[in-house]
């Protein structure tokens, strides 16, 4: 088909010299081009020139030699036509359906070649009825000479225009246009159509103007066209555009008796000079900042700049309108009021706007009194208030719901109801809920006064009759479930909590009440699978800490428990595990110091607690001061308690009520470990004369009885001494100081002075507990409730969305390896949990911390070869004398944060906190392009994790020195060339130096290099494989486990080839990728001493320490398969499996996570090819 007559004003210069010349080249095994396309080429070169002779003179010669070509009989029926010679036209269209019965534009074709004179006429007068304001005319005759559509060519821009002023045919048109350029790229009539078509909508695109700027200087017609066009767009610029007055002078320069582009530059500048005194002024500024407070809620302030403008201009009507608005947001109705009268008085033609803001202030001004009057208690003004306020407004519910509300506050619940039923639904039951809660309250506090008189029978019928009306609430199913287990019912409370808990969704607090009731009666591991239920992002900081105590205490229970039962050794071990796993946190690391000095390590204990003094970096909460000083006094270290005593006095009004009882409780106990000094010291009058004030104000405080026990039987009073004790006895049946002094006082009566333990206790019975001093372990704060009232057609969108979306995501990742016990054998958990947010343009923050224990297992001494390659137990074997080494085994917790956006990423943290051997580490990475290549460079500092040697470090048995945690520093560097078709290309050089404490410094050489084919090659499947080769050095070889040695894997030369495939699949929201490969490789590892470190060591071990030379061929696999599932638009779930097989090295990885978009926000949809939402920093 042709092009329209008013055609390009020229094709590019290819096109020009294409067609101009013999175009006789062969590209790409095409055939030679024949010489009716070359004839009709030149036809369309003529249209694009506007040459109707040429044309109609090229035609001919073409329809002499091909009579039958189609293209040109589709010409030759439009020329005709054009021409009025209709008959000529119907012939060429008869030939034309006679050769080519299928041609595209056949139908339109017989609809233009109808057409007949007063169709002409008809067509010009349609033109013509558009421009009059009658487009719908005009689209009825189009559409009754063109029932098939109009053909390309003039007739299609004609239709397209009318089309535009539709309503509702803009966009359409737009389309049409755009879809005639695509077909016709060099269509210069097709072009201007496009720009006159937004040049209508929008007259100040910039992007458009430009163009036909640059189409108005062609040669006439086409320059001229143009220019109207622009003229038309001039004329419908705003007059306060940005650069209106620019292009009205730059136009005017080119015609410049141009009167009405005069007319319209003189009226932008006038406009513009009268905007800018607007805006410069200080009035004007002041109305702005006013706005811009009441947008942010700051009303005083919003305020202030009205005030500033009413002093010059007191009847600006922003001004004044603006300040009874900002009045009224602050509950100032009255002060309001005559603001928006007077906004009346100055804008009257508004008069609807003001009186509607008049009528809400009065009636919100009474709203206000009647709640004033109904706090204050005066109910029946507040009623004659309401009523008069509904008679202002009968139709808002608020009157009714405030009445409704004063008839609840006193008890009259029926008369509420009354009320209520006027009520929209959602108001009802919300007053519904508040009538449900005071009947509740009014329940709870007469339970309280039971509990009070000792009726706890009746103050569970009392709070279960509050439960039926509020069955949600869970501290009122905690202080129920509470009475039942001092009852002996401990499973009837529990039964409050389960099935309830779980039956819909519950708040955290929920979770929190059931856990700590289960705590409460000592069913730790309850409360744990309580906890573990909750999500992890709804843990508050409370929750966790509680989370955290109640696992320390089950595992120093258990610990207690086997050095009970004679299970020293394993007791000591797994303690100094525990305290590895929760070194960080001070608080918790108190309760291992405790159990410390339960095992009889006073010293350990001692020195831990110190430490966490020293090292906290902001104050101990008191009851942990509280706890240590009574630690201290029952350990007889009496200075160190003096102060932590005086500390506490210098805070007391800070305590609160149960730390007062505890304080007084901890004073009590100073006097006792005095008394108690006294009576070791044999001073037993002075003894008992300090112990009276205790006994007299305390008669029932068991320390100070059992010391005056004591006391007595030391002084020779057996009876008066056996009556204390049986008094003992009556409180505590199961006191066992009691008992032994009770057989000690009867049984040997005559050696009372003579005993060994001085005074009846052993210093696990004398223990003042975080119960006894007012502290539950698992209550250091209060326990009480918080008062604080996909498509894909959105991909786009939801990838802008993503980066400024602030996301946390946890995952669960697991490592396991085989080797040998104690030295390559690894397993590994990690807990990875980031926060990120975005930073900037297109940037990203993120902080990070990660939760990591390894473990390597435990040497066995009876492999000798195992045994003499760990540490230095070689040197020792020799003499049969080396120490049993422990389990391997680290636990720690890692800080990161960082920022990246597109080209960057910068992050600094440390190894995991915990570790024997913890470092710095980081790195910054950028990425650009080069042309169609993309690059990468990064310097960084990170841990080498391949064992528990190389990442934690660990210790030497026989010395007991440290040695391991290898970092790896240096630079990498990446190119590719991969625009995502089917080839791509990839690359990587990377040298670092290897570092670690006690360990042989070591250099790396990396380069890898691999190509990918892309088998299938869609948007939501894919299947590629490819090639990939590694080239590996290092200077010398670091990866055994003796002295010295870095545990990780180092050749001096190895080289691989592998062979990947990969398939992906993606569905809307879910997508899951699966991998495999095969791979060859050749290494060798060079001879390398036992302790490259310490020459001693080497004479020591004697001849033969050195590790061979060693090398070889493998053959293996790799196998992984990851999916991630899109739960909702801002949460998804996924995971991570992947082995890899070969004759040395057999590792198995495993990640599970979860990552959320906090602001809700639509995230990016599931990738194609998935991979995890979080990787352990260590993998970074």
């Amino acid at each position: 088909m042709r092009l329209p007559v008013r055609a390009n004003f020229g094709f590019s210069l290819l096109v020009i010299l294409s067609t101009a010349s013999a175009t006789n080249l062969v590209l790409d095994g095409e055939s030679v081009q024949s010489p009716a396309d070359r004839l009709y080429d030149q036809v369309i070169f003529w249209e694009g020139k506007n040459r109707p002779d040429m044309v109609r003179k090229t035609l001919d010669r073409m329809l002499s030699s091909y009579p039958d070509d189609p293209r040109g009989l589709a010409i030759l029926i439009e020329l005709e036509a054009e021409s009025g010679r209709k008959d000529a036209a119907q012939a060429a269209y008869d030939r034309l359906a006679r050769v080519k019965p299928d041609y595209p534009e056949l139908a339109p074709l017989k609809d233009l070649a109808s057409l007949s004179a007063n169709d002409r006429i008809r067509l010009r007068r349609a033109v013509q009825l558009t421009r009059n304001g009658n487009p719908q005319q005009a689209m009825n005759d189009f559409d009754q000479l063109f029932p098939h559509g109009p053909p390309d060519g003039p007739e299609a821009i004609q239709y397209w225009e009318i089309k535009s002023k539709l309503p509702n045919g803009w966009s359409p048109a737009l389309t049409a246009i755009k879809n005639l350029i695509r077909k016709y790229p060099d269509g210069y009539a097709y072009k201007l159509a496009y720009a006159k078509l937004i040049a209508n909508r929008y007259p100040a695109d910039s992007t458009n103007l430009d163009q036909l700027q640059i189409m108005a200087t062609m040669s006439p017609p086409f320059g001229d066209d143009a220019r109207q066009v622009l003229r038309g767009a001039m004329l419908d610029l705003p007059e306060l555009g940005v650069d209106t007055r620019t292009r009205l002078q730059s136009f005017i320069k080119q015609d410049p008796e141009d009167s009405a582009i005069q007319i319209k530059l003189r009226a932008v500048e006038k406009a513009q000079s009268r905007y800018h005194a607007l805006i410069t002024s200080p009035s004007y500024l002041h109305n702005q900042q006013a706005r811009e407070a009441l947008r942010k809620q700051q009303y005083a302030e919003a305020m202030r700049y009205y005030s500033e403008v009413l002093e010059t201009r007191p009847k600006d009507l922003e001004a004044v309108s603006g300040t009874g608005y900002a009045l009224m947001r602050q509950s100032r109705f009255t002060e309001a009021l005559p603001w928006f009268q007077k906004s009346l008085d100055l804008d009257p033609v508004n008069r609807k706007k003001w009186d509607s803001l008049i009528a809400a202030c009065q009636y919100w001004r009474q709203m206000k009194i009647a709640r004033q009057q109904s706090a204050a208690g005066r109910f029946d003004e507040a009623r004659k208030t309401i009523q008069n306020v509904i008679r202002l407004n009968p139709a808002e519910s608020e009157g009714y719901a405030l009445l409704a509300s004063v008839e609840i506050d006193q008890g009259y619940y029926g008369e509420a109801r009354k009320i209520i039923g006027r009520l929209p639904a959602d108001r009802q039951a919300i007053l519904e809920q508040e009538i449900a809660r005071k009947r509740s309250a009014a329940s709870q506090k007469l339970a309280d006064d039971l509990v009070v008189k000792g009726d706890y029978t009746g103050a569970r019928a009392a709070l279960v009759k509050a439960l039926r009306d509020t069955p949600d609430d869970p501290w009122l199913r905690y202080r129920l479930a509470r009475l039942y287990a001092a009852n002996g019912e401990s499973d009837k409370g529990s039964g409050l909590f389960d099935p309830w808990l779980y039956t819909m969704f519950r708040d955290s607090e929920a979770f929190y009440a059931a856990a700590l009731y289960q705590s409460g009666i000592e069913h730790a591991v309850t409360a744990l699978a309580i906890l573990e239920k909750l999500p992890v992002s709804q843990r508050t900081e409370k929750i966790t800490t509680f989370q955290r105590q109640i696992w320390i205490d089950q595992k120093v229970e258990q610990v207690l428990g086997w050095q009970k039962s004679g299970k020293t050794k394993e007791a000591t071990e797994e303690l100094r595990k525990i305290q590895l796993q929760v070194d960080s946190d001070l608080i918790l690391l108190s309760n291992v110091a405790y159990a410390w000095n339960e095992l009889g390590n006073h010293d350990q204990a001692n020195a831990l607690l110190l430490r966490i003094k020293r090292d906290s970096t902001k104050d101990l909460p008191l009851g942990w001061h509280l706890r240590y000083a009574a630690y201290l006094l029952r350990t007889h270290q009496t200075d160190p308690a003096q102060q932590e005593i005086e500390y506490l006095e210098a805070h007391r009004s800070e305590f609160d009520e149960k730390q007062k009882i505890a304080y007084s409780k901890l004073e009590n106990s100073r006097v006792v470990a005095y008394a108690e000094k006294l009576e070791r010291e044999q001073h037993y009058t002075e003894a008992e004369t300090a112990l009276g004030p205790v006994l007299d104000t305390n008669p029932e405080d068991q320390e100070a009885q059992t010391l005056e026990n004591l006391l007595q039987r030391k002084t020779g009073n057996l009876d008066k001494a056996i009556q204390g004790i049986e008094k003992e006895l009556a409180v505590d049946s199961a006191a066992p100081a009691a008992y032994e002094s009770l057989a000690q006082a009867v049984l040997s009566p005559n050696r009372v002075t003579s005993s060994t333990n001085s005074n009846g206790l052993n210093d696990d019975q004398k223990e003042i507990s975080l119960a006894e001093i007012g502290i539950t372990a698992h209550e250091t704060e209060s326990a009480m409730p918080s008062t604080t009232g996909d498509s894909w057609q959105y991909k786009n969108l939801a990838e802008m969305q993503d980066e400024r979306t602030t996301w946390l995501s946890v995952g669960g990742d697991v490592v396991t390896r085989s080797g040998t016990p104690g030295q390559s054998q690894f397993v590994s958990h990690q807990i990875p949990i980031e926060l990120k947010g975005p930073a900037g343009v297109g940037g990203e923050w993120f902080v990070r911390s990660d939760q990591v224990d390894v473990g390597a297992g435990t040497l066995n001494l009876a492999d000798t070869y195992a045994t003499e390659t760990f540490g230095s137990l070689l040197i020792c074997q020799q003499h049969n004398n080396c120490p049993t080494p422990v389990s391997q085994y680290a636990f720690g917790r890692s800080y990161t944060v960082g920022y990246m956006d597109e080209q960057n990423r910068l992050d600094v943290g440390t190894t995991p906190i915990g570790f024997p051997i913890q470092n710095w580490v980081g790195g910054i990475r950028h990425t650009g392009d080069w042309g169609p290549y993309s690059w990468s460079a990064e310097l960084a500092r990170r841990a080498v994790t391949e064992t528990l040697l190389s990442y934690a470090g660990t210790i030497d048995p026989r010395t007991g020195q440290l040695w391991g945690g290898v970092l790896s520093t240096g630079v990498k560097l990446g190119l590719s060339l991969d625009q995502g078709g089917n080839w791509g290309y990839w690359s990587n050089f990377g040298v670092h130096q290897l570092t670690g404490t006690n360990v042989q410094s070591n250099t790396e050489t990396l380069l890898m290099a691999g190509v990918t084919r892309r088998l299938i090659n869609e948007e939501d499947r894919l299947l590629s494989t490819g090639l990939t080769g590694t080239v590996w050095h290092f200077t010398q070889d670091s990866g055994e486990f003796t002295y010295g040695q870095g545990g990780y894997y180092s050749p001096q030369f190895y080289t691989s080839l592998a062979v990947p495939l990969t398939y992906a699949q993606r569905y809307t929201r879910f997508s899951y990728m699966l991998r495999a490969s095969v791979f060859t490789a050749w290494a060798r590892t060079n001879a390398s001493p036992y302790y490259p470190l310490n020459p001693l060591y080497e004479t020591l071990a004697g001849p033969g320490a050195n590790y061979n030379t060693s090398a070889g061929t493998s053959f293996g696999y790799t196998a992984m398969a990851n999916m991630e599932y899109q739960l909702s638009t801002n949460l998804f779930v996924g995971n991570s499996f992947s082995v890899v097989r070969s004759p040395y090295y057999a590792p198995n990885y495993a990640i599970l996570y979860l990552r959320y978009a906090i602001d809700n926000t639509p995230a990016l949809p599931v990738g194609l090819q998935p991979t995890p939402g979080i990787i352990p920093t260590s993998q970074f």
